[in-house]
């Protein structure tokens, strides 16, 4: 989650996090004035959807020091350790 990419940033002192929130939110903004009006509140929703995959898988794999967070979101959303089948 964003959240959880945030927190990173902070825990290790990366400056860079603040920088690309706020890219992130204005690529958001952009995104929204283009889709609301042509497809309503799928338009919002899809743009929402765009910004959250850049934010949590493009934007870590550039940089060297955050890209393990792309494995930990990856191995979250597949419930990766959470059941065990015996």
């Amino acid at each position: 989650s964003p959240f959880g990419s945030r927190l990173y940033y902070i825990i290790t002192n990366f400056q860079t996090g603040t920088i690309l929130g706020g890219h992130i939110t204005i690529t958001n903004i952009i995104l929204n004035a283009i889709m609301i009006p042509l497809w309503g509140i799928k338009g919002a929703a899809a743009a929402t959807l765009i910004t959250q995959i850049f934010t949590n898988f493009i934007v870590p794999s550039f940089f060297k020091d955050i890209r393990i967070i792309v494995k930990y979101i990856i191995q979250a959303f597949l419930l990766k350790g959470v059941f065990r089948i015996k």
